[in-house]
This record gives structure tokens, sequence and C-alpha cells, in this order.
């Protein structure tokens, strides 16, 4: 049979082999922790982009009304904010005899930018200029 020398050396390994896996469960238990906090502040600062968002569409939706004899300028509160205004919805009543001219035009004064909606015919119409 074995010798005391040779069982205390198998329990030593054992021992020591245990010890490893004791401590590699340890390290991904605490991994595992670091990188569920870090989920959650990824989603929390994602929830505060949302909201800041929100926010800022709240303060951007502008409907206008006016007569039609009167011009329009739009200017971006947020001009430093990018992409404030990826979306305009304009809505239009064609008065019953209105079968020629400009319905709506908007223009960057400072380049040849613009974007003009009009009737020609009775027939809707649209160009634009990215400048």
């Amino acid at each position: 049979g074995k010798n005391v020398s040779q069982l205390v050396t198998s329990h030593q390994s054992k021992y020591e082999a245990f010890q490893k896996n004791l401590t590699t469960a340890t390290n991904l238990s605490q991994s595992s922790v670091e990188k569920t906090k870090e989920v959650e502040d990824k989603i929390l600062l994602l929830q505060n982009k949302l909201t800041t968002t929100e926010s800022l569409l709240e303060k951007l939706k502008q409907p206008v009304n006016f007569d039609g004899s009167l011009g329009l300028q739009l200017k971006n509160p947020l001009a430093s904010v990018p992409h404030v205004y990826d979306d305009l919805l304009i809505e239009m009543k064609k008065p019953v005899n209105f079968t020629d001219g400009i319905v709506f035009f908007v223009d960057n004064p400072t380049s040849s930018a613009e974007l003009e909606v009009g009737i020609l015919a009775g027939k809707i119409f649209f160009e634009f200029n990215t400048g």
C-alpha cells in the first residue's frame, strides 16, 4: 500500500487543486458582478439619454397655422444638437380653385439649399437642392 508520505502528498495535491478551482470560481463570480454592474450602468446611461431625447422632442414640436399670405421662418433653437430636425411633418389644405402655385418653400440663406412643394396644373410637385 501507500505510505503516509504518499497519502499526504496526494491530499496536498488535491487541496491545491481545490484551492485553485475555488480561486477561479471566486474570480469568475467577481467578474460576473463587475459585468452586471457595467451593464446596469450602460442601461442607466441609455435611459438618461432617452429621457433627454424625449425632453428635446417635446421642445421641438412646433405646430404652426397661418393663412398662406404670410411668410414663415423656422430656426433651430438647438443648432448645436445634430439631427434635431430629421423629421418635419407638413399638413396643408389646398383651396378649391388653387391649381398653380407654391405651397411650401424653405431655403438656407447662406447656401443654395432649398426645398419647394407646389402645385402645377392641379398636380403636386416636390423639388429640392441640397446646396
